[in-house]
């Protein structure tokens, strides 16, 4: 089968991949060299445990989760039980 040409993946030409905002490039570059590597450390590592929270730790991890942003931060009174919460997200998604 032959594909139109709408239908192929547009690539850039050399150079012109993330040249829209360099502005935010050298920014980055700049940030990310005046931060102590042990503070980007920190950073990164509480994103992957939120990220993975209630999916693939101990449930400990889970509870304080919810705890954070549902309860303190959102003022629910109950946490979902698991098939509600998966329901939840599949529709939401």
């Amino acid at each position: 089968m032959r594909w139109p040409i709408t239908w192929l993946p547009r690539t850039p030409r050399a150079g012109k991949a993330n040249d829209m905002e360099p502005k935010f490039f050298a920014e980055f570059n700049t940030l990310v060299a005046d931060t102590p590597i042990e503070q980007v450390r920190t950073y990164l590592r509480w994103h992957l445990l939120h990220a993975y929270a209630g999916t693939s730790l101990p449930e400990s991890f889970d509870k304080e989760n919810w705890n954070f942003y549902s309860h303190i931060l959102n003022g629910a009174e109950k946490q979902q039980d698991v098939g509600s919460a998966a329901l939840s997200e599949s529709i939401r998604n």
